[in-house]
């Protein structure tokens, strides 16, 4: 049996109800939680029996979501080279005209961007470190190194 959930015991997550959108005469319910029980594997009836509408609407809330719930494990799986081939498309559909009509500060902030970018492909530091605070920073752990070991030392009489 499916236990029927009230809007009183939802939790308040601030979350976009979708109701308040398509059809303000049917309860709230978000589509946050929706995909969770179609994650778990639940019916659309089980579904609206829980959220107290009609299987119909609990369909036509997810239907505007099907291609994306069944597609997203790859995505996921090849989130990254989608990214990079996004970012080719958009790299490559650049032409000295427009990079020559950008604002210059915009320009340099692109470059500094891509900069950081290229380093962080390539293993490389992206932020800037100062030698001082490297050095601070390894004198404090000497120093708590040195008491953990008197610590230590202290114990082992």
């Amino acid at each position: 049996m499916v236990k029927k959930e009230t809007q009183d015991n939802l939790p308040d997550t601030g979350e976009l109800l979708l109701d308040q959108v398509d059809d303000p005469s049917d309860k709230p319910v978000s589509i946050e939680r929706l995909l969770e029980y179609r994650k778990r594997g639940l019916s659309y009836a089980e579904i609206g029996k829980m959220a107290g509408v009609s299987k119909q609407a609990i369909h036509q809330r997810l239907q505007p979501f099907r291609d994306t719930i069944e597609n997203l494990p790859t995505f996921k799986e090849y989130r990254a080279d989608l990214f990079a081939v996004q970012q080719s498309r958009l790299l490559n559909s650049l032409t000295d005209k427009d990079i020559k009509k950008m604002a210059p500060a915009s320009r340099i902030t692109s470059a500094a961007i891509m900069y950081d970018k290229e380093r962080l492909e390539r293993g490389k530091s992206t932020e800037n470190i100062s030698y001082a605070d490297m050095e601070s920073d390894r004198a404090a752990i000497k120093a708590e190194m040195a008491q953990l070991r008197k610590e230590l030392g202290e114990e082992d009489e």
